[in-house]
């Protein structure tokens, strides 16, 4: 569901860039510190910096499925469980850090720096 959730924070804000779409403007749009459910999809979740993490976090697991009649006959994702908050649990929450790619080069087998 993560993927998809993404797919719609994309989408939604291309969609609120109008028909000339910017990089700007799609940063704007996903920079904002107003929180994000992906339509009800998931919780409600703000993509902003946050210092490293000091403790467990509460974190809640969702099950869905496509009903092609949801929305209206538009089809959709519909929650599995009453409630997004009834599968809670308290779990580590891990600092992120940046992903670097790194591959050998051919001729002298070190790796270089792609980041």
């Amino acid at each position: 569901m993560e993927g998809w959730a993404g797919a719609q924070w994309l989408t939604d804000a291309l969609d609120s860039c109008g028909v000339a779409p910017t990089r700007s403007c799609v940063e704007a749009f996903m920079n904002r510190a107003e929180p994000y459910d992906a339509h009800g999809l998931i919780l409600p979740a703000s993509f902003v910096p946050q210092p490293p993490p000091t403790g467990p976090t509460r974190a809640c697991l969702n099950a869905a499925r496509w009903q092609d009649s949801a929305q209206g006959g538009q089809g959709g994702w519909v929650t599995q469980v009453p409630s997004m908050t009834t599968n809670c649990f308290d779990v580590p929450q891990l600092p992120y850090k940046p992903w670097r790619r790194v591959r050998s080069t051919a001729d002298s087998r070190q790796p270089t720096d792609f980041s």
